[in-house]
């Protein structure tokens, strides 16, 4: 009767025996597979490792509420600013840049939508429309003139909107971020029209070719950085004769998430923001 009642008891202790075991099993399991993710994270270039961590971030601003028109927004002492955003993006990439932005006082900023756009040249002709629509609802006289921030491949859209002289005429500068102005290999990995436009043979940049070296009207300031892997060659980021700013360690979505990018494009800004406006 006793080594019966003994039984249950033993049964226990080999039960937490065998859960022990295997919990030290899962344990050095899960170490195991972490110091494996860990030394697959660390054998990643830096500049991927860059672009990894933003990707998410700047998806963020998805979550958040967007203009859905364009409406009059009073007169904060600078000229009106226009964002556009790359391939694939969205108006609300630029959340963190337009919060420094207000908070440095320039708030009559809008953000256009070109997801709808099938290629570059439609891209142009809804930016156009845009810059239009701003000034109407703004009541902007003729000779206004606003500024463009765009990243990307919202820069080759404001170059192709820039050939027309009358669009050319109310744009004071236009800030490109990560932009390949001269086309990126990248672009050899995909095979849809706006990919097969950014190939570095591609018609649109033959165009922009005959525009160098940059002498206007329109300043252009060109961003870019040797770590983003999206640009390549990375110097196709910067123009011939525009002003072109290297941001060191920078990948492609940086640009939306650093401040000392934000300070500086504010600081690029500043010589137009300065100019006498139309009212």
């Amino acid at each position: 009767m006793q080594e019966q009642a003994a039984m249950p008891g033993e049964s226990k202790k080999r039960v937490a025996a065998a859960a022990l075991t295997a919990g030290r099993a899962v344990t050095r399991g899960l170490l195991w597979g972490a110091g494996k993710v860990a030394y697959g994270y660390r054998a990643i270039d830096p500049d991927v490792q860059r672009h990894l961590v933003h990707g998410p971030v700047v998806g963020l601003g998805m979550l958040l509420p967007r203009e859905r028109s364009v409406v009059a927004k009073p007169d904060d002492g600078y000229l009106p600013l226009i964002l556009v955003h790359g391939m694939a993006g969205d108006p609300t990439n630029f959340y963190a840049l337009r919060a420094y932005f207000a908070a440095m006082g320039r708030r009559r900023v809008y953000a256009i939508d070109l997801a709808d756009a099938v290629d570059v040249e439609a891209m142009g002709l809804q930016l156009r429309s845009f810059l239009e629509e701003v000034i109407s609802v703004n009541g902007l006289e003729a000779e206004a003139k606003v500024d463009i921030i765009a990243h990307s491949q919202g820069g080759i859209a404001s170059r192709i909107a820039l050939e027309e002289p009358t669009f050319a005429a109310r744009i004071a500068t236009l800030v490109t971020l990560g932009t390949p102005h001269a086309g990126t290999y990248v672009a050899r990995f995909t095979a849809t029209r706006q990919g097969g436009e950014l190939r570095r043979e591609s018609p649109v940049f033959a165009r922009f070719a005959t525009q160098l070296p940059w002498s206007g009207p329109v300043r252009l300031v060109a961003f870019w950085s040797k770590g983003d892997l999206l640009v390549l060659p990375a110097e196709s980021a910067a123009v011939e004769g525009a002003e072109n700013i290297e941001m060191t360690g920078f990948s492609h979505l940086s640009y939306l998430l650093s401040p000392r990018c934000w300070q500086q494009v504010w600081e690029a800004l500043l010589a137009t923001a300065a100019e006498p406006k139309a009212s």
